[in-house]
């Protein structure tokens, strides 16, 4: 009985220890003088490194949320969005990095080139909503859109490229081009017979939900 007390008290003290750890959005870090980030983008469109660094004295919890924004200085280059919910722990005086899954938000642009650090940070929170909704349902986003096109990781993050580019008003044509290409394996048939199907209903869902 007194070893379960003890636990329980034990169990207390860690919650308040966590609770007390500072955390902090990773788009409203340039705001903190005693903590620093940095991007740097891996080639291509389909993931971005982070690195935080901490010159604080305490452990600190960065957030990156689904529709974290990276806005590329380079007009020419696409700007990446956060595709997954992720937290990274920065230990006090110290350093972490983390690798995040990105969507380009815009086809018509380059992707970002090797290297590239001139990221500034933002936050969509309509789109984060949809893709946090997409990941708390995805069974129910299976059942209407096909289990197959969400059995891997990889699938996952194609068919939410193509979730953005609708959001972000692109157009059919560059849907239909990665959807055969990254979906249907070069079966351009089957994929033209998919967006037709799908395409006209996102977008009529996406754009009654902005205007909200």
């Amino acid at each position: 009985m007194k070893l379960r007390i003890f636990y329980f008290f034990f169990c207390l003290i860690l919650v308040q220890f966590s609770f007390a750890q500072n955390s902090y959005p990773f788009y409203k870090i340039t705001d903190e003088s005693d903590i620093s980030i940095s991007a740097i983008a891996n080639g291509g469109y389909k993931y971005i490194t982070v690195n935080i660094t901490n010159n604080t004295n305490e452990e600190i919890l960065v957030k990156f949320p689904s529709g974290g924004f990276f806005n590329n200085s380079i007009s020419s280059e696409q700007d990446l969005v956060n595709l997954f919910k992720k937290t990274l722990e920065v230990p006090s005086n110290g350093a972490s990095s983390i690798t995040l899954s990105t969507a380009c938000a815009n086809p018509k642009k380059a992707a970002p080139r090797t290297g590239r650090t001139n990221w500034s940070f933002g936050f969509d929170q309509k789109i984060g909503i949809l893709l946090e909704n997409y990941h708390s349902n995805r069974s129910m986003v299976e059942l209407m859109t096909g289990a197959e096109n969400h059995s891997t990781s990889q699938k996952r993050h194609n068919f939410l490229q193509m979730f953005v580019w609708v959001y972000y008003n692109a157009d059919k044509k560059s849907i239909l081009n990665f959807a055969t290409k990254y979906i249907f394996d070069g079966d351009r048939r089957a994929a033209e017979i998919y967006v037709d199907i799908y395409y006209p209903i996102a977008k009529l869902f996406i754009d009654n939900y902005k205007r909200f």
